[in-house]
């Protein structure tokens, strides 16, 4: 938790340093950190997970989709890592969960700025790469 939180402090430093120099992406770079920073301490969830979420959503933005579908499209290993980071989702407004014969069905909210938001961050997820360490056995 506490290198994770270090980590997060570290992407948003470095995203100040970049707006000083008058990056031209900076201050929605430093929207996306503060969302992850904050999702990381508040969810104990991974931030790299939940950027892979994002973009997930912004390239289905009018989809419905099962817990299991999602598990399935972003990694079969982490399924309660991804019901986490959904229910987060949900609870910052992002997506909406319904139930519909007895199955969760998660879809990106209609609100026209939240969907923008998803779009912005999921495209400028790409850029803060070099944070992301994959886990190795």
């Amino acid at each position: 938790m506490l290198a994770q939180q270090t980590r997060a402090d570290e992407m948003v430093q470095y995203v100040k340093e970049q707006a000083v120099v008058g990056h031209p992406d900076a201050d929605l770079k430093l929207d996306l950190l503060h969302f992850l920073k904050q999702q990381v301490v508040v969810d104990r969830a991974d931030a790299g997970l939940k950027l892979d979420l994002l973009r997930f959503w912004s390239k289905y933005p009018y989809a419905r989709f099962t817990p299991a579908i999602i598990t399935r499209a972003l990694d079969p290993n982490r399924r309660t890592d991804i019901s986490q980071a959904l229910d987060s989702f949900v609870k910052a407004h992002l997506l909406e969960k319904r139930v519909q014969q007895g199955l969760p069905f998660y879809c990106l909210t209609p609100e026209p700025s939240m969907r923008q938001w998803v779009f912005n961050m999921a495209a400028q997820g790409d850029s803060l790469r070099p944070w992301h360490r994959p886990f190795y056995c």
